[in-house]
Formats: C-alpha cells, structure tokens, sequence
C-alpha cells in the first residue's frame, strides 16, 4: 500500500520531513496546532493540553514535539510526497482540474463522502462547513465511477484555500440567472472594446449588442453571454485590449463571478495570453474583499478620508519578493501612488 503522505497534518509533516527549526519561526503553524487540538482532528490533543504544555515556551515544545516524533520519522521515511491513489481502499485522489470540472458540471455539491482526519478517524459533518469556508484543506477520494467517498482534512495552504474558494464560487455562480443576449461570435474584439471603454466611463453599443443601465452589471452580462456562446476569449482572437476587458469585468464583478473564471484566466497566465502581474489582482481580491483571508501581493486596500490601509498579508516580510517575482514594484512605492 503506497503512503498518502499529503493526508498527514502538515505541522506534523514539518516536524518530521523539516525538523522543529522551520516550525519555530512560524508562530502561526504553532498556533494552528493548538486549534487542531483543540477541535479534536490532531491526534494527540491531550499532549497539548496537558498544564506544563500550556505553559511551555513555543521553541521548547516544538523541540518535545521533534523528539516525541523522532522514531515515527523513520517509519514513515519517505513518505513525505503525496500519492495519487490508496489501494486497500480502491479510492483515487481527485484533482484539481478534476474538482472544478465536477463543480462547472453541477456534480460537487452537496458534498459527499465520509470527513476524516490524516490518521482515518471519522469526523463530525460539521467539518465540512470548515471545508467549504476554505477553513481546512481537503484531499477528495473517489471511486472508480467518480463518486467521492471520503475527505480528508489537513490544516489549508495558499493552494488548498484558492481551489476551495473557487469551488464554492462556482456553484454559488450557477444558480444565478443570465439574461440571454445574442452574441455575434465574430465581433468579439468589438464587444470586448465596448465593454471596456464603459467600464472607464464611455457610453455608447457594440454592434449586436443592445443594453442600458448599469455598467457593471451589463458588462458582466455581456462577457456571459460571450462565453456561453464563443468560449472565453483568448489573446491570439482579440488582443490586448480584449483580454484587459475580460479581465476588468471579471475584477469588477460580484465574489461568484470571479471565483467561476478565475481558473481561466489561470489558464491564460499558463499560456502566455495574460500577465501573472493583473491574475496577482484577481487573486488578492478573491482572498482579501471576498473572504476575509490574508492577500498574498498586497494589492488590495481600502481608503478611507486618504487614510490607506492594506488588507493583511501573509508573509508580510517576504511581500515585495513576490510582487518582484511577478513584475510588480515595492509595496511601499504602490501604496504611494494612491496617497
């Protein structure tokens, strides 16, 4: 039976693939940790519980930890890549691409399958609300037919909470009605510009398209219907501008929306067709206005009277190597520009 390493917790991954080192200088996996204990999911709760625990500095607990752990090391000695499939139980570990197909197609929810933690013991199915606030990370089991037969839960990562996000965004986003619009297919770098230069302030139609009203809201209307009927855009069909207006909608829009074409335009990022630096602000948005989560380039803020204040980001000291990596300048020389 192959291991399925990724089932484990993570902070216990940390302690036994990365030594305790790396867990003492991130605080909130320590106190990830503890909630884990607390709500019952890690495995030895009553460790952390215990009165000299409670009390024990962060370093030296996480060093008792490394050592407890120390000969479940070498059992589980390579087991820290995750595998794909768990043979004794006939399940397969369902993809991401996997996961958004079923969710598009209006197969994912509600979910299904029995919730466990990495080490197999049957969870109460309220954890799968904590799943669906992208509160936990998930593996998705299935079947030979498809069917998800168990999920397992692991404290999120960046990964884990973007995929469940979108998820829940895309079934939120298939129960909204689209009025229909007639959309000539060979006009897209028309309608694209349209869309555009309303969303800055222009007023006037695109050939084939009539609407009044609410610029967003039609704009979003619009780009719907386009998909719906010519697929989503891509650069070689409409260029630049058309891309920066798919993309404007979609920052515009409500949380379902962007959370439903999210994917495509990581996609697009993948093929060259759409600057990583723009899906940063997608990204950003989708986590800190829609979700309440850390950013993660600092893109997002509010403005209050000149007063700026960036929503939280994780990682903070590591930020504008990040914004570096992806073509965008210092978070400070940003922020700036809106003072």
């Amino acid at each position: 039976m192959e291991r399925q390493g990724s089932l484990l917790p993570e902070l216990f991954y940390a302690i036994i693939c990365r030594g305790a080192g790396s867990l003492v200088r991130h605080n909130a996996a320590f106190d990830s940790l503890r909630s884990l204990a607390e709500a019952g999911i890690w495995p030895a709760p009553w460790f952390l519980k215990m009165p000299v625990m409670k009390n024990m500095p962060k370093s030296a607990l996480l060093l008792a930890l490394s050592s407890l752990f120390g000969l479940s090391a070498m059992v589980l000695a390579g087991s820290c890549q995750p595998s794909k499939k768990c043979e004794s139980r006939g399940l397969v570990l369902l993809s991401p691409e996997t996961l958004l197909g079923m969710a598009r197609a209006d197969s994912l929810f509600p979910l299904k399958g029995i919730v466990k933690d990495s080490l197999g013991r049957e969870l109460d199915e309220s954890v799968k609300e904590s799943i669906l606030k992208a509160e936990l990370g998930a593996s998705f089991y299935a079947d030979e037919e498809g069917e998800i037969k168990e999920i397992v839960v692991r404290p999120p990562s960046l990964e884990d909470e973007l995929l469940l996000i979108q998820l829940v965004e895309t079934d939120k986003f298939l129960e909204r009605e689209v009025p229909y619009i007639p959309i000539d297919c060979s006009k897209k770098v028309e309608i694209l510009h349209y869309v555009l230069e309303r969303d800055r302030g222009a007023r006037g139609q695109p050939v084939g398209v009539d609407l009044s009203g609410n610029i967003d809201g039609n704009n979003q209307n619009i780009l719907n219907n386009l998909v719906r009927q010519c697929g989503f855009p891509r650069h070689e069909e409409v260029g630049d501008f058309g891309m920066i207006g798919v993309f404007i909608v979609i920052q515009h829009a409500p949380p379902d929306m962007r959370g439903y074409y999210y994917s495509y335009l990581e996609e697009a990022v993948k093929r060259g067709e759409f600057p990583m630096s723009s899906l940063a602000l997608v990204m950003d948005r989708m986590l800190g206005f829609d979700h309440k989560k850390e950013q993660v380039y600092g893109t997002q803020m509010l403005n209050a009277g000149g007063e700026i204040t960036v929503l939280p980001i994780r990682d903070p000291e590591n930020v504008d190597k990040r914004r570096a990596e992806i073509g965008l300048g210092p978070l400070k020389d940003y922020i700036s520009k809106f003072q």
